[in-house]
């Protein structure tokens, strides 16, 4: 393409997806008059774990390829029989609310949605 400028468009839609999200973030703070709406979906927007966390060590031993389609069928068994349990655990996952902010807000329709998702 010698001689040919290539024309980017003035204004993005920035969607920043799992761990694009501090890729999009960084973009969309550094670039602003570039970013039309940044959109971030389950996306990481904090440090990602490194080795040190235990959480990391964890995941590296349960959801190894050889045995992560069992963890997953605990984790959708346990989901089943002890919806609201699972949700109490996993909730910190998903908000930096305290449980008991979030509890007031959840309805049973929420508890069957998260059931749901875990199924998956």
């Amino acid at each position: 393409m010698r001689g040919k400028w290539l024309c980017l468009p003035e204004e993005v839609s920035l969607i920043a997806i799992s761990a694009g999200g501090p890729s999009g973030i960084f973009f969309a703070s550094n670039y602003p008059e570039r970013v039309r709406s940044l959109t971030l979906q389950s996306a990481v927007t904090k440090q990602w774990l490194t080795s040190k966390d235990m959480e990391y060590k964890a995941a590296k031993i349960l959801f190894r390829p050889t045995i992560e389609k069992y963890i997953w069928r605990i984790i959708s068994h346990l989901s089943n029989r002890f919806s609201e349990f699972m949700f109490k655990q996993m909730a910190s996952s998903f908000s930096k609310l305290p449980y008991i902010e979030v509890a007031a807000q959840i309805t049973d329709v929420d508890i069957k949605m998260f059931r749901k998702m875990n199924n998956r």
